[in-house]
């Protein structure tokens, strides 16, 4: 058979337009160069439906499936949806009634019966008005008022919040079976219904500037135009490929994350059925779930967010995945950066990236990349689509403008509406119940005011500059990175993406404007780097009124859906208006900037110039801002508010609003690590000394069950307290785990304490339970309710056969408080901490971004031509440090969501450490500084095999350059990791990454991702530079007060004690450490001592670290300690406590001098003690007053 005539080129342009940007300067319209399809004649009556439908006929029905499920696999055939189409349809003609021009609410997820139902609709000209399932009542009551539903058709959990006087059919009940069900008793519903083209199809939701949500009236007509649109560009695919020699692509299999009541989503499956192609339906999208998804079922076609491209580039799950079937991503929702898409590309070189815009207004596309070539304009949103004009307008004259001039892009054309206007030439058809508000998008003459700022350039290609109207754009739903439902009944979600949600100011205005409590507000777009935008609402309140930031924001909150949430508040005198009382939004934005910028504002990556963005280091990404920071990127200082930035990147976060707990988040990391992938693959625990050990999915498996006996049997419920008294065993990370994942705060303490300690502790936490150790029982007080941990209570709380129902999934605010934890006490009496679970979350997400930030500098230097370093072995950490520690605790928690074992040892001994090192193959050690003095002079360790270990992780105390040298030259393989936190800021707040940063002896490294700090002159208050000396202040990322646990790393405040929280804190947020600190000029954090151990001599202040440091590099000395000893004279004299290695005659004489010769006269040792052991705390803190009173009592004795 011969193969068919290739079809005619695209005819020449009109007269007078040019034939690349398909501008008339004789009438200033963009005209669209794309061969025009064929439309069926207008006064043809006939449905979208129909029109798809008819596309099909002219070959036999496809063969592959039309609709398959991405959850369950259930496909639904060609010939079964069109049968199941026209069964329903009898059912809702003949039973409902339903006739043409009625509208139909259909509220539900992407399910299979919704495409059934909106193309049963549409087939009997019934009107299609999809809405969003997690709308709020009185959203739907203002839609229903709008449209004007003759009946809605409501997944289950969505019935009951819709208006009483609406027929509510559900979907999947045994009425909606009845409807859909074949009845050969029941007429059919009409073959051809007498259904105008110019008849209402759908009526759709969109935001709008000057009010509330508006109701988009979709034609049958504009529909049939968009599908024509989308064939015509498949047969031009089709032509260049022919011309290219090469197949045509098949036909698509398209994955939808995108809500079905969405245009985008919406127009997708009516372009798919009509093609003859397949739609996987996601009831919500998940990253994971997606790449599966593509894997599954050999997606081709994926629409998506940008930020899904990131994603895909950035995270190790998509490149372990089979995702060689996907051919195309088509790009929606916002423009395509130039520098993410050539990323993408260069992982993914087999995808085309198709870039389209469109309006809910437009029915969808009005412009669009179309083949390969079109495809690598990268930025441009592609040429206009078939029978379609534009104009760029500017604002202020109304003047029409040509190639590369940027104004209002206005757009007419057969898929736009028409407003009041009867006119081939536009899309829509009109806004419903406002034809004010249609007057004013669309003009006399078709021309639809997108309210965008757009240019086209001379090749045809629209470019979107950014918005004119005041839509503020909020998160696309969110960024993706981390699977939800990974671990069931434990992630709820988390990192989602969706169609980017629009917030209409107005709508929260008018809300706002109600609460008898505010006079008048406005509500502006804020610039947020996570989000995009943050609706932030300016509120002048009535005379008399108190009304809070928080109460403004609960209001708003009951209102409206999560993404309208007000998230920032600020109270004004007035709101500036023009005088034809316009508010005047861009003067509230200017004056919020100003109010962020006094409080020391979070990084911005637009303050450092583009040549030295390309030349920063890999540990450097969106830091430094808020004025000029140090250009060469190097310190990170901004001499204009005198605060040090952190220039690592920083990984992504969950959205704050989102409920979840760090237990959720952390397991919800471990679908990118092999632990639940590959069985029996990296246990989760082991017991160092029994060796016993357990895999990641009993581990899981038994928080779970623990979960539901704590949650069933105790009846904890979020917000108790648990105070866990144990050493480090098997059972205790499970259990922390398993109060955490249902809102019950851990509160663990040192099972060493005192019984007046513990008294202390529990006035302070006042827990509903403790769990402890069989030895630690006796000491709690008698009030407190206890569960002996080991016993036959705790084994039956525990038990997978302990009959518990499943804990529920608890809706977990980030702002909890996660734990308790008590500050170790070495400067005062022992104070609870309040860590949320969005402290932890940031410190894990912080932990994953410097290891990424390593291993892609890693991955750099190989490409520069550097010997690429050795894969690294699957992490496996010794824990000597306790659990109850804010290292020990905090390590634990980013060990677990990095899918890294831990083996945990009860109680520190070096001998059993190097054993244990040996023995498991540690590849990571976290210590303190005691431990590496020890390991570098034990000769137990040198007889060890400790050739597994690759990096020591070093914290409580800095680590001296001399003790680091040793330790470097003994295991010259081993890297030093060293790391700067308090208890009060969940961990670290500066850490090194990779070889080079290590190699900087005496510093902890550079601040971590979102930390900002000041050095500050303890004298004077003022913030210093590079190479000062001062105290550290630290803070997080938004300039808000730590009490508010906003986005940061740090903690909520100090329980029961109002009085220390505000010492500690200043009002605008920042932590004051206590310790004497100075950055250099790379950036590099370096810890001098503790402001209160400062040693007083004759004026000077003596460091007692420095000294210790050059103790404990002296061969003779096992260990050393310097206090402060009252001097009449001198005021306080340096004194070393000295523990001398076996078989040292060191004397007091010795140890002076090996100081004198390392320091200035002020700083020398002035009075030696030998002693058996420097007393410590179990994360190897000296004990400095002990030592000071066994002094005093010495002399007291002389």
């Amino acid at each position: 058979m011969a193969d068919p005539a290739p079809p005619p080129p695209p005819p020449p342009p009109p007269a007078g337009i040019d034939a690349r940007s398909g501008f008339c300067a004789a009438t200033r319209i963009f005209h669209s160069t794309r061969a025009p399809g064929d439309l069926p004649p207008e006064s043809l009556p006939m449905t979208a439906a129909a029109y798809a439908f008819s596309l099909l006929s002219s070959s036999t029905l496809p063969g592959r499936p039309a609709l398959v499920d991405a959850a369950t696999g259930i496909a639904v055939s060609y010939p079964s949806f069109l049968a199941a189409v026209r069964s329903l349809a009898g059912g809702l003609w003949c039973s409902l009634g339903l006739r043409p021009g009625d509208v139909a609410l259909v509220v539900a997820p992407s399910r299979l019966e919704v495409p059934v139902l909106d193309f049963a609709l549409m087939s009997i000209g019934a009107v299609v008005s999809p809405a969003n399932p997690a709308s709020t009542p009185e959203e739907y009551a203002h839609q229903v008022a709008l449209s004007r539903p003759v009946v809605a058709f409501a997944a289950p959990e969505v019935a009951a919040k819709l208006p009483g006087h609406v027929r509510c059919v559900v979907i999947g009940s045994d009425e909606y079976g009845r409807l859909a069900a074949p009845d050969g008793r029941r007429a059919a519903a009409p073959a051809a219904v007498a259904v105008k083209q110019s008849d209402t199809a759908a009526v759709l939701y969109s935001s709008g500037t000057t009010g509330r949500v508006k109701a988009v009236a979709i034609t049958h007509r504009n529909l049939i135009a968009l599908m024509s649109l989308h064939a015509d560009n498949r047969e031009k695919v089709a032509r260049e490929a022919a011309e290219a020699g090469e197949e045509p692509p098949p036909p698509a299999v398209t994955l939808l994350p995108i809500p079905l009541f969405h245009v985008f989503g919406f127009m997708m499956v009516l372009r798919s059925v009509s093609m003859g192609e397949t739609s996987v339906l996601m009831e919500r999208f998940d990253f994971i779930a997606a790449l599966r998804a593509i894997e599954r079922y050999r997606v081709t076609l994926l629409p998506a967010a940008p930020p899904v491209l990131v994603a895909m580039v950035k995270y190790e799950e998509a490149r372990r995945r089979d995702l060689s079937s996907l051919l195309v991503i088509g790009i929606g929702g916002a423009p395509l950066g130039r520098e993410v898409a050539e990323q993408f590309a260069s992982v993914f070189p087999n995808v085309e990236l198709v870039q389209g815009y469109g309006l809910t207004e437009s029915s969808g596309a009005v412009a669009a990349t179309v083949g390969p070539e079109e495809s690598k304009a990268y930025g441009s949103v592609g040429k206009l689509g078939s029978h379609l004009q534009a104009k760029i307008v500017d604002p202020s004259t109304g003047e029409a403008l040509g190639p590369g001039q940027r104004g209002e892009l206005w757009v007419r054309g057969p898929i736009v509406m028409k407003g009041k206007f009867s006119c081939e030439r536009s899309l829509i058809s009109r806004y419903v119940g406002d034809d004010e508000a249609t007057a004013a998008t669309v003009d006399s003459e078709g021309w639809l005011k997108t309210g965008d700022l757009c240019y086209f350039n001379e090749d045809g290609f629209l470019y979107i500059v950014d918005r004119l109207k005041e839509l503020i754009k909020y998160k696309g739903y969110q960024v993706t990175a981390i699977a939800a439902q990974l671990v069931q009944n434990y992630i709820h979600a988390s990192h989602l993406v969706k169609v980017v949600s629009q917030v209409p100011p107005a709508e929260l205005e008018h809300i706002l404007q109600s609460h008898p409590g505010i006079a008048d507000a406005a509500v502006i777009p804020y610039p947020d780097e996570e989000a995009g935008e943050l609706p932030m609402a300016f509120i002048v309140r009535q005379p008399g009124s108190n009304i809070t930031k928080e109460q403004v924001m609960d209001y708003v909150a009951k209102q409206v859906a999560p993404y309208k949430k007000v998230r920032r508040v600020a109270f004004v005198t007035a709101i500036p208006k023009s005088p034809a009382g316009k508010i005047l939004r861009r003067e509230l934005v200017q004056q919020a900037l100003s109010m962020v910028s006094k409080r020391s504002p979070p990084p911005q990556r637009a303050h450092i110039p583009m040549a030295e963005q390309r030349r920063r280091p890999p540990y450097a990404s969106s830091g430094a801002g808020g004025g000029s920071v140090d250009r060469r990127s190097r310190s990170g200082f901004c001499a204009a508010t005198r605060t040090f930035h952190s220039l690592r990147s920083a990984g992504p976060l969950p959205p704050e609003e989102l409920p979840l707990t760090v237990a959720a988040y952390a397991f919800s990391l471990l679908s990118s690590a092999p632990p639940l992938v590959v069985a029996g693959r990296g246990p989760a625990l082991v017991d160092a000394a029994t060796g016993i050990a357990v895999s990641y999915p009993a581990f899981v498996a038994g928080v779970r069950s623990l979960a539901g006996g704590l949650w069933c049997s105790l009846g904890l419920r979020p917000g108790d307290v648990a105070l866990v008294v144990s050493p480090s065993r098997l059972d205790v990370p499970v259990l922390h785990f398993a109060l955490m994942s249902i809102g019950v705060v851990v509160s663990p303490a040192n099972p060493a304490s005192t019984a007046d300690e513990y008294a202390h502790q529990v006035r302070l936490s006042r827990p509903a339970v403790a769990f402890v150790a069989p030895e630690v029982a006796a000491r709690l007080p008698r009030h407190v309710s206890r569960v002996v941990i080991g016993s036959e209570v705790f084994d039956r709380l525990a038990s997978a056969g302990g009959g518990w129902a499943a804990s529920p999934a608890v809706a977990v605010k980030q702002s909890s408080t996660a734990a308790l934890l008590y500050s170790s006490g070495t400067t005062g009496r022992v104070k609870a901490v309040a860590i949320t679970h969005r402290n932890l979350i940031a410190q894990i997400s912080a932990y994953n971004a410097i290891r990424e930030a390593a291993a892609r500098e890693a991955a750099s230097d190989a490409g520069k031509g550097k010997p690429p370093p050795p894969s690294p072995p699957a992490a496996v950490t010794l824990f000597p440090l306790p659990l109850f520690h804010v290292m020990g605790f905090g390590l634990l928690t980013r060990t677990i969501s990095s899918g890294e074992t831990a083996v945990v040892m009860r109680r520190f001994d070096l001998a059993a450490a190097a054993r244990a090192v040996e023995r498991y193959r540690v590849t990571k050690l976290s210590a303190a500084p005691p431990l590496v003095v020890a390991l570098a002079k034990s000769d137990e360790a040198r007889r060890r095999d400790l050739s597994s270990l690759v990096a020591i992780v070093v914290g409580g105390a800095p680590l001296g350059r001399e003790v680091s040298q040793r330790f470097a030259a003994v295991f010259p393989s081993v890297q030093i990791v060293q790391s700067y936190g308090l208890t009060e800021s969940t961990g670290p707040v500066a850490t090194m990454a990779g070889p080079e940063e290590s190699a900087a002896y005496g510093s902890v490294g550079r601040l971590a991702p979102r930390v900002q700090a000041k050095i500050v002159d303890t004298a004077t208050g003022e913030a210093l530079g590079p190479g000062r000396r001062g105290e550290l202040w630290i803070r997080g990322p938004v300039g808000l007060c730590f009490t508010l646990s906003y986005m940061g790393m740090f903690f909520l405040g100090y329980v029961g004690d109002p009085e220390a929280t505000a010492a500690t804190i200043t009002p605008d947020g920042w932590l004051k450490t206590g310790d004497l600190c100075y950055f250099n000029e790379d950036g590099y954090l370096y810890i001098v001592d503790r402001l209160k151990e400062l040693i007083k001599y004759k004026g000077y202040q003596v460091p007692p670290a420095e000294l210790e440091h050059i103790l404990q590099s002296r061969p003779e000395i096992a260990d050393a300690a310097v206090v402060p000893y009252p001097d009449e004279e001198a005021g306080q004299l340096p004194m070393a406590f000295v523990v001398r290695q076996p078989g040292a005659n060191l004397t007091e004489q010795q140890v002076m001098n090996c100081v004198a010769k390392h320091v200035a006269p002020y700083k020398k040792v002035r009075r030696v003690a030998f002693v058996n052991a420097i007393p410590k705390s179990p994360a190897g803190k000296i004990l400095r007053r002990e030592l000071v009173q066994q002094a005093m009592a010495s002399s007291s004795r002389l």
